[in-house]
């Protein structure tokens, strides 16, 4: 089967801005305020990959991370990438245009969190400079995806009714397509509802389907 992603775990070198002589090498997730409790700034982090990586016709690359806190900025081989702001959510950017074969050199810069930047943190701000919480948490993958793909999912059982809602979204950074959803809903691991649909898609698209049953059982 063809490998989709990659994840970066190891070898991250990490270390305050501006002091290059406090650098320190970890893995992932890396809480990396810790490795500096004293230092207030900015923490940037590297990491060198090759990757197999290789997107086709109609294909991206993503830079996918579980969560980092707070605000990040993303560089790949000295190109910029993209800024994220807010702690409790994951994000993913595009890096077809910045991969290349070889070794390739990630850098992110990580600050915590700063009341003029976030001030709807204001009154907790005080709480989170006591607890060093600046890092990158969880998982950084690179991840080949195709340029129409599902964005979001959601589903909503209706006991009363005996039905299931589906909802998808669909994002297409590529050219307007014909999207082939295939809908698939297993009991015990067997398939007993599916339903194959073709959703014109252009730069978004969103689709709701309703499978109905004879019969609900919630708990088992």
């Amino acid at each position: 089967m063809e490998k989709l992603t990659q994840k970066l775990t190891d070898s991250w070198r990490v270390l305050p801005e501006g002091k290059e002589e406090l650098e320190q090498t970890t893995s992932l997730p890396a809480l990396v305020r810790h490795l500096f409790p004293f230092e207030k700034g900015a923490i940037w982090c590297y990491n060198n990959f090759c990757t197999a990586l290789r997107p086709e016709e109609n294909e991206r690359i993503y830079l996918c991370f579980d969560r980092v806190v707070c605000r990040c900025e993303v560089w790949l081989n000295d190109i910029f990438i993209a800024t994220h702001l807010h702690s409790e959510e994951s994000f993913s950017v595009d890096i077809t245009h910045a991969l290349k074969d070889g070794e390739n050199r990630l850098a992110i810069r990580v600050e915590g969190f700063d009341p003029k930047c976030m001030p709807n943190y204001a009154q907790i701000y005080s709480y989170y400079t006591l607890i060093p919480m600046t890092g990158i948490y969880g998982n950084v993958t690179l991840w080949k995806k195709p340029v129409c793909k599902i964005d979001d999912l959601h589903l909503r059982p209706d006991f009363a009714t005996k039905t299931l809602s589906v909802t998808l979204s669909l994002e297409n950074c590529g050219s307007p397509c014909d999207a082939q959803i295939e809908y698939c809903v297993l009991e015990k691991g067997e398939p007993v509802k599916t339903l194959c649909k073709s959703i014109a898609v252009g730069q978004q698209a969103a689709d709701t389907t309703a499978f109905c049953f004879d019969t609900i059982n919630p708990w088992s």
